[in-house]
Formats: structure tokens, sequence, C-alpha cells
């Protein structure tokens, strides 16, 4: 080793797979990340083939069409969730309820809070598909007030 840290012999690689980590580790975050996405859409690709041999039939809510349609629906159906805040800006806000059945919609809720006994974050989550929907529905309130003005929390309510 010489006196400023460097090393006086050469290593030489044995082949691509040698040094890896180093590699991942020193490249700059543009080529790394640029890495992660291909290695993440390869990955899907890979999936999305496999469900498609396998015969999207198999899978509910796939409706089985020409060889394109079928990868594509075994591609992004099978191995990706897209995440869309329901807005006035939405595209599907003029949606009906025979629209969202049509589209086999489903639809997911997450849930995250906070236990106030440990402050640590609690996740839930659903599925609900298009059938599952109740349209023009309410939530009762579960909190009234006694009268002097202290809340109760109606737990009996379902």
């Amino acid at each position: 080793m010489n006196s400023d840290g460097s090393f006086t012999g050469q290593r030489e690689a044995i082949n691509f797979w040698d040094n890896t980590y180093h590699y991942l580790v020193t490249i700059s975050w543009r080529h790394f990340f640029f890495l992660a996405l291909a290695f993440f859409i390869f990955i899907n690709v890979c999936f999305g083939t496999l469900y498609f041999f396998m015969g999207v039939e198999n899978f509910n809510g796939i409706t089985p069409g020409s060889p394109l349609h079928n990868f594509v629906q075994a591609f992004f159906s099978l191995s990706w969730t897209i995440v869309h805040p329901l807005d006035d800006d939405s595209p599907i806000i003029d949606f009906s309820e025979q629209d969202l059945i049509d589209a086999n919609a489903e639809f997911m809720v997450l849930v995250k809070g906070t236990d106030e006994i440990f402050q640590q974050v609690v996740h839930a989550r659903h599925s609900y598909s298009a059938e599952e929907i109740v349209w023009n529905a309410k939530f009762s309130p579960i909190l009234q007030y006694n009268e002097t003005g202290v809340p109760k929390v109606m737990t009996s309510r379902v």
C-alpha cells in the first residue's frame, strides 16, 4: 500500500459481475435510478410473460382477447398498481355504475393512522370491486353530544 492509501497491486476483473456492488455504489444517482427502473421493467416483463403463457383466462378481472391484448392485461393488471386521486379533475368523475362494472374497475382503499398508545403508524387496506360499491349512500355520524356538550361515540352503530 502506498503512503496515500492507494494499493500497489492491481486487481484484474474476472467478468462483468465480479465487482457489481462497487460499480453500483460508485455510479451517479441518475445512472443508478435508470438501472433500477430498467431492472424493474425487465422483471415486470418477465412476470407479464409468465402470466401470459399461464393463460389470462386463469386470472380474475381479465377478459381474454388478442395476444397483444392478453399480454398488456397480464403486464399492467397483475404487476402494477396505478394510484389516482378521485377529485373534480379525475377522468372517471363522470363514470356511471355500469361504466365501472363494464371496465372491471377495482378500488383500493388505503388508510393510515397512528396508534395512540405506542405512537406507531398503523396501515389498513381493502379492495372493492365495482359490484361492491354502494351508490348514493352516506355514512351515519357515530359521534353525538349529550346535553352538556360531552361527545359520545356510538360504537353500537354498524
